[in-house]
């Protein structure tokens, strides 16, 4: 229900966690963190596909389709709700969550990947850079109150800027390699 197929773009406005065994909306950690972020047709188009797969599924799967229930600690007087519309979840519709991530991070360790999923915001965040974009956005889009902490901490060079920062140097300072073959 945080997606908006019409203006695609997703609502930052709750986060999902464990509180004495019990998972719950929870508010975000800061003021920033509460966000909204716009996002592709591409990307507009899988999310539907995801949606498709899990009606499917729970077509299929009857009774059996869980029911995912939390507590939302973000209404007064705090309550269970069922949702079921959460875009993460497994073939039976359960949810994923951090206990899936601690597998799935597990696997990958034992195949020699280094991964987690914390991994895929900084992969995020330099994708973004890689491409020019503003950095002001790429910083409103983390969530982060500074761009200085962004780019510290989330963005990291990749191959292609190493690759392209020699080209500039290349191309812009005049070698003279004609008597080195000799």
């Amino acid at each position: 229900s945080d997606f908006d197929f019409e203006k695609n773009e997703v609502t930052i406005s709750k986060q999902l966690q464990l509180q004495n065994g019990v998972w719950c909306f929870a508010r975000l950690k800061t003021p920033n963190s509460y966000r909204t972020i716009k996002f592709g047709e591409d990307f507009s188009k899988y999310l539907k596909s995801i949606k498709f797969i899990q009606d499917q599924n729970r077509l299929r799967l009857g009774e059996y389709y869980k029911t995912n229930k939390l507590k939302n600690t973000l209404s007064q007087p705090e309550e269970v709700i069922e949702v079921t519309d959460f875009v993460n979840v497994k073939e039976n519709g359960d949810m994923l969550t951090t206990n899936s991530n601690k597998v799935i991070s597990r696997i990958a360790k034992e195949m020699g990947i280094d991964f987690n999923y914390h991994m895929l915001r900084h992969k995020y965040c330099s994708t973004l850079a890689d491409h020019n974009v503003n950095p002001t956005m790429i910083k409103e889009n983390a969530g982060h109150s500074k761009a200085e902490f962004t780019f510290n901490r989330y963005i990291h060079p990749s191959e292609g800027q190493r690759e392209y920062a020699a080209s500039v140097i290349d191309s812009e300072i005049p070698f003279n390699t004609k008597d080195i073959s000799k």
